[in-house]
């Protein structure tokens, strides 16, 4: 018989991960020491980044391997976009409000958002949806011989937790795509915020903006990753011509063509933020650098997610698209 563990899918990591980061904002809006609201901060992170971790494999339910691009391009737009777009819209804030009150709205938006994906997420994961209808099958017909595949069964929370937890390490250590690809992406998540951090000394100092109007000065960094899902269209095109004319075979090379113009935009634009930051050039002058920045941030992010998840796929064809969970159960003897 089937127990409870074997039915831990995706949609509770995501309400109990996203619950308790709630719950640590407001804790961070009442502390009133550095090292509480510090380790406060650590724990919100860590518990915020599961969500973003887990929704990889959420897209990978609901869409064929190959169609992956699209849905994959407005998530990271949503990720990448974060940033900049928090900074702006907390500057309405921190303008008027102390410190405390700009976690108090944070607690608002992110408490609101919690209550829409409780009321509304469905379960997505193939293993977890074959042993619920199983379950039903069984108590259904009353035949206890009903059951599923071994490739979806799961084998109990310790062996779950030791596979959850050793995997990513192994890969990490092991696979030459991950470690550069890690290595890679920590580095342009490395200058995106020290690129942050410069917009205080750059406006806040260099051109004497008050809170507000520094964080309006990142709107130049949001438009430049909101035409990055825009631009993806193209890339997307090209990654499907080019499987069909290698027989839907897996080309992951196909997914990295507008990488190559996005790393050579990249280090041009910091130079261009960096050589027009001083206080004699407009202010305008480094934030349409920020938006070019934005727009190879964001398309080297997702080119490198991309790159990474088709490496590891096999070949799949068209005629494999439909329905991912058409048998759901086998009879055991």
């Amino acid at each position: 018989m089937l127990t409870e563990t074997q039915y831990f899918g995706r949609s509770v990591v995501y309400i109990a991960s996203y619950g308790i980061f709630v719950i640590l904002l407001i804790g961070t809006a009442l502390v009133r020491n550095l090292g509480g609201f510090l380790a406060l901060r650590f724990l919100s992170a860590l518990f915020a980044s599961v969500t973003i971790a887990n929704l990889g494999g959420t897209i990978a339910d609901l869409w064929h391997p190959h169609e992956t691009g699209y849905p994959m391009s407005i998530f990271l737009w949503a990720a990448v976009g974060g940033s900049p777009s928090g900074y702006m819209l907390m500057a309405f804030v921190a303008q008027y409000r102390p410190w405390q009150d700009v976690f108090w709205a944070l607690t608002g938006i992110c408490g609101g958002f919690w209550v829409i994906m409780t009321l509304t997420i469905s379960e997505t994961r193939r293993g977890v949806l074959l042993q619920r209808r199983a379950k039903k099958e069984r108590k259904r017909t009353g035949t206890r011989n009903l059951e599923v595949a071994d490739e979806f069964k799961t084998h109990g929370m310790p062996e779950l937790f030791k596979v959850a937890l050793t995997r990513p390490f192994r890969f990490l250590f092991t696979e030459a795509i991950i470690i550069f690809g890690s290595l890679y992406n920590g580095f342009l998540y490395g200058i995106s915020f020290l690129l942050n951090g410069a917009f205080g000394l750059v406006f806040g100092t260099g051109h004497h903006f008050d809170t507000l109007q520094t964080g309006l000065s990142f709107l130049g960094f949001f438009i430049g990753v909101s035409l990055g899902p825009l631009t993806n269209i193209w890339q997307e095109q090209h990654f499907q011509r080019k499987l069909r004319e290698n027989d839907y075979k897996n080309i992951p090379e196909a997914r990295v063509h507008l990488g190559m113009v996005a790393a050579v935009v990249l280090p041009v634009s910091l130079f261009w933020f960096a050589w027009t930051s001083q206080s004699g050039t407009h202010w305008i002058v480094p934030i349409i650098a920020t938006a070019f920045f934005g727009w190879s941030f964001y398309t080297l992010i997702l080119m490198t997610y991309q790159y990474t998840e088709d490496s590891y796929k096999g070949k799949h064809k068209t005629s494999e698209r439909g329905p991912r969970c058409r048998s759901f159960y086998t009879k055991q003897t």
